[in-house]
């Protein structure tokens, strides 16, 4: 399609601009935290960053210093521990935005969310950020509803979330499995991932996770949690905690642009084509 150049360019800044307004903060969830925020985040808060003590009770409350799991969520930690650590995880911007569904046309936002994390001793006043010795994992954990975001491939009716993977060698010239984002990060599932620590950042990462604004069965979910675990070399669990990934398809070209969007004053005088795909 063809658009002008200088409204083209304010849009592009404008996009660009509203998902570059980046946001984080933790919140230390205790059993009254969990009363006050049951309606908000009570699997860690859609503030884009959480903490846990070591320790909490899936049964409704949390526990400093130990607890143990059940059928429900709490508010953050939800495997019983030694309460010697706190597990601190944050997405690193307000807002993740991504081209939608459809990247047969070109691409500005290819699916792309970054998760940070740092394990630190309680006890002690120095050396107290966790490096090495460690295994931080992420994985995929229900939203508020219930509902799950595992993979951004296809959901549970076999409708496409994003056609991406399509034609990511054409658009970033490389060829990448499916579920895996430009950084070789997976989506997060079931199946725990690993973060790496930065020595640089002094914290560990997991970039470039290619999340989609989808659950499941196909529902509109532009906050998806993961759940985050940290882990001695004996695999005892040390802390955990839940943390919102947050991306949104809302901003995107065709908005604007689309054959059939209403905006006429997006339309170039002459050369229109038609497309009766409302994602292009």
């Amino acid at each position: 399609m063809k658009t002008k150049t200088a409204l083209s360019i304010f849009l592009i800044g404008f996009m660009l601009a509203g998902c570059q307004s980046g946001s984080s903060s933790t919140s230390d969830v205790t059993a009254h935290d969990k009363q006050k925020s049951d309606k908000k985040h009570k699997n860690g808060g859609e503030d884009g960053g959480s903490t846990t003590d070591n320790g909490g009770n899936d049964n409704g409350g949390s526990n400093n210093n130990g607890g143990s799991t059940g059928g429900g969520t709490s508010g953050g930690g939800s495997t019983a521990n030694n309460g010697n650590y706190r597990l601190v995880a944050w997405n690193d911007l307000g807002m993740h935005c991504m081209d939608g569904k459809d990247f047969s046309v070109f691409s500005i936002l290819p699916p792309y969310n970054n998760l940070n994390a740092q394990l630190i001793k309680k006890a002690g006043t120095s050396n107290k950020h966790v490096t090495s010795g460690v295994t931080i994992t992420y994985e995929s954990a229900p939203s508020l509803s219930g509902k799950y975001n595992t993979t951004s491939m296809f959901d549970a009716n076999n409708n496409l979330k994003t056609n991406f993977w399509s034609y990511v060698d054409k658009l970033f010239n490389t060829t990448l499995p499916a579920d895996v984002g430009l950084t070789g990060n997976k989506t997060p599932s079931l199946t725990p991932q690993p973060l790496v620590y930065n020595s640089t950042e002094k914290l560990w990462e997991a970039t470039g996770l290619p999340l989609t604004p989808y659950n499941d069965d196909g529902s509109k979910n532009y906050y998806p949690l993961v759940k985050v675990t940290a882990k001695d070399p004996s695999g005892n669990v040390l802390a955990t905690t839940k943390v919102v990934l947050p991306v949104s398809d809302e901003m995107d070209c065709r908005l604007c642009h689309a054959s059939n969007s209403g905006y006429d004053a997006a339309k170039p005088g002459s050369g229109w084509e038609n497309d009766n795909d409302p994602e292009k």
